[in-house]
C-alpha cells in the first residue's frame, strides 16, 4: 500500500473546512471546561477542603486539554479531513498515530468525568447504604469500561504499529466493529445509571414537588 501512494501530499495547504469547524468547537469547550474547574477549586479552595471528585475532575481535565492538542495537531500538521488518496505515507502514518492518540485520551477523560460525577454523589448520599452499593457497582462498571476501551484501542492489531502503518501486514485481534457496539452499549448504561443514581434519594426528601423536580433536574444537568 504505501509503495502506490503518492510521495508527497496532495491535499492543499491549511486546514480542511469541517476539521476547522471540530477545532472551533473543541476550542470553545475546552475553554469552558479549564473555566469550570478553575471555579471549582476556588470554591474549594475557600471552603478550604478539596474532595476526591474534585481530584477526578482534574485528571478529568487534564486528558481533555491533552485530547484538544491533538485534535489541533490533527487539523494542522496531520491535514486530518481529506480522502486517504490525497496522503503520502508519512502524512497518513503521522495522522492515524494522532487519531490514536486522540481516542486513547478522549476515552480516558470521559471515564473520569463519570468517575467525577459519581463520587460527588457518593459524598453527598454515602449515608444510606443501598446508595453505596449502587454507586460502587457503577463505579466498578466505569473502570472496567476505561481498561476495556484502553486495551480496544490499543491492541486492535497485531502488531500494534499496524494501527498507523495500515500497509504491514496484520491481523484483528478481535471482532472490532462488534467490540465497539458492545463498549458503546455499555457507556450509554453507565451514564444512564449515573443520570438515575440520585433520583431515588432526591424524590423521598422531605420538600415540595416543585423543589424535587428542580432538584432532579439539577443531578440531571449535571451528568451533561
Amino acid at each position: 500500500m504505501a509503495s502506490t501512494m503518492s510521495p508527497v501530499d496532495l491535499m492543499p495547504s491549511g486546514i480542511e473546512y469541517e476539521n476547522g469547524i471540530v477545532v472551533a468547537i473543541t476550542t470553545m469547550f475546552t475553554f469552558l471546561a479549564i473555566v469550570a474547574v478553575i471555579l471549582r477549586f476556588i470554591s474549594r479552595r475557600i471552603s478550604m477542603s478539596v474532595k476526591w471528585d474534585d481530584w477526578f475532575s482534574l485528571i478529568a481535565l487534564i486528558f481533555a486539554f491533552g485530547c484538544f492538542i491533538v485534535t489541533l495537531l490533527d487539523a494542522t500538521i496531520a491535514h486530518g479531513g481529506y480522502d486517504i488518496e490525497y496522503y503520502s505515507a508519512a502524512t497518513l502514518e503521522r495522522y492515524l498515530k494522532l487519531t490514536l492518540a486522540e481516542n486513547v485520551l478522549y476515552a480516558a477523560s470521559i471515564s473520569f468525568s463519570k468517575a467525577a460525577v459519581l463520587l460527588l454523589y457518593h459524598r453527598i448520599f454515602k449515608i444510606q447504604k443501598s446508595f453505596r452499593i449502587a454507586s460502587w457497582t457503577v463505579g466498578f462498571l466505569i473502570g472496567g469500561y476505561f481498561i476495556a476501551s484502553e486495551c480496544l484501542l490499543i491492541f486492535a492489531y497485531d502488531p500494534i504499529e499496524a494501527q498507523w502503518k495500515p500497509w504491514l501486514p496484520n491481523s484483528a485481534n478481535f471482532n472490532i466493529i462488534a467490540s465497539w457496539t458492545v463498549m458503546s452499549s455499555i457507556n450509554m448504561v453507565v451514564d444512564f445509571l449515573i443520570l438515575c443514581l440520585p433520583q431515588p434519594v432526591v424524590w423521598r426528601l422531605k420538600m415540595s414537588c416543585k423543589k424535587k423536580v428542580l432538584v432532579s433536574g439539577l443531578f440531571c444537568f449535571g451528568i451533561l
